[in-house]
């Protein structure tokens, strides 16, 4: 059976060509460079290669090129791909805010996750995409786009650390340099948060960003809204955040979808607060995108308003996002992608002066908490400890299953996350 060529990562494609070919190896930056930054999609236009070694390669190769079925552009020029891959049909996005253009990629056929607000969620999983898939999305829509694609999020289909393997390879394909080229640090991965799901991500020692879909930062409106946040409790997975800042030096981005009743109140906006307070991240909100078929609502501009001004003196960070491409349809996460979406400024999204409180009253212990700070490069502070703290034990492990949702999971029993304590003052954030 013909190897999927696009899939391979330069070390995987030089290894294959000497061993299996027995080609020397600097054929792989040649056949590299016509694959991914010349994007050519047959073999016989590689015409740097002999004639010999490109009638191999037809005959042991095969380089995946995904139909278009339909390409849509709103009036605000997202343009949303319904392309056919080997695996079935898959939509991407591509975001423009001039001069940056953002690709929003899949990673599954369907979802595992069964986010209830979610369109994708409900309509169930029906496979992984492979590493060739995720990444000829990106070549489709990069020879459409009116600029130069210069970021990647992966906030389409599925969740990505539920097919790591094949994202991992994507991941390496697309940053590195002898290819398209984008740069880490322009690469976004966003996950609802499983087992190990970021402990992999920091493994990588690499500058991809992290985005996490919380939606509510109270346990059980959490578990309502995503069934398989039951396997990662939120304490949990605020240790593996941490654990990423410190390992990157750079900030977590905590996702939220403002759904009426449900997670819009001010306890919901106190308890987000409360769990974002020490640990270094920016809050990107959205307002929820009504789904045909789903009972979630839009909150009122009046809720929207006094969530965000409740917020902003006593976070970091915060971004409320405007959806955009709304008429071009709603099937790609459309509550929760943050790339589909336009940024709106606030009066007060990053307070200088290190004291995150703007209120006179400071009777509220969250406002008057000041959070570290982190630097834009790749350390901390050596001034900077974690200072490990007790807390009573979890319940025995509980097996969940949902039906609707098609998850399995596993609760792990263990403790709370560290605490932050910073010693001498903290450090600049990176640039928002």
């Amino acid at each position: 059976m013909p190897v999927r060529i696009l899939g391979m990562t330069y070390a995987e494609l030089e290894t294959w060509l000497v061993e299996h070919l027995g080609q020397k190896p600097f054929r792989a930056g040649q056949i590299f460079t016509w694959l991914h930054l010349r994007r050519e999609g047959s073999f016989s236009g590689m015409t740097s290669l002999s004639k010999q070694l490109r009638c191999r390669l037809d005959s042991e190769a095969v380089i995946t090129l995904p139909g278009l079925s339909r390409r849509t552009e709103a009036p605000d020029g997202t343009v949303k791909f319904l392309l056919n891959l080997p695996g079935g049909p898959s939509e991407s996005v591509i975001i423009p805010d001039p001069p940056r253009f953002t690709a929003c990629l899949s990673t599954q056929y369907g979802c595992r996750m069964g986010c209830r607000f979610c369109m994708t969620g409900t309509a169930g999983f029906h496979g992984n995409m492979s590493t060739d898939e995720i990444v000829a999305q990106l070549y489709a829509m990069a020879d459409s786009a009116p600029g130069r694609i210069s970021n990647v999020v992966l906030m389409g289909m599925g969740e990505p650390m539920d097919n790591w393997e094949s994202v991992r390879r994507a991941l390496d394909i697309i940053s590195d340099d002898r290819g398209i080229c984008i740069g880490q640090r322009k690469i976004t991965i966003s996950t609802v948060g499983i087992p190990g799901g970021v402990k992999e991500l920091i493994d990588l020692h690499r500058q991809y960003g992290l985005a996490v879909s919380l939606h509510s930062a109270r346990e059980e409106t959490r578990r309502r809204i995503i069934p398989a946040a039951a396997a990662l409790p939120l304490h949990l997975l605020r240790k593996d955040m941490m654990a990423y800042t410190v390992a990157t030096g750079r900030r977590v981005t905590l996702e939220y979808c403002l759904i009426r009743g449900v997670n819009d109140s001010m306890e919901e906006a106190r308890a987000l607060a409360e769990y974002s307070r020490g640990l270094p991240c920016k809050i990107n909100l959205l307002v929820y995108n009504p789904v045909p078929g789903l009972e979630w609502e839009r909150p009122s501009g009046k809720r929207v308003k006094e969530f965000i001004e409740f917020l902003y003196p006593r976070c970091q960070a915060v971004t409320l996002r405007r959806s955009r491409g709304g008429e071009v349809g709603r099937g790609l996460r459309p509550a929760g992608s943050i790339g589909a979406s336009q940024k709106i400024r606030l009066p007060c999204i990053l307070n200088p002066d290190r004291s995150f409180s703007s209120s006179p009253a400071s009777s509220d212990p969250i406002g008057t908490q000041s959070a570290p700070r982190v630097r834009s490069r790749n350390m901390f502070s050596p001034t900077f400890t974690l200072v490990p703290t007790s807390a009573p034990s979890m319940a025995p492990p509980v097996l969940v299953d949902s039906p609707s949702s098609n998850v399995s999971a596993v609760l792990s029993q263990t403790t709370r996350p560290p605490a932050v304590i910073p010693r001498n003052g903290s450090i600049p954030l990176e640039p928002a």
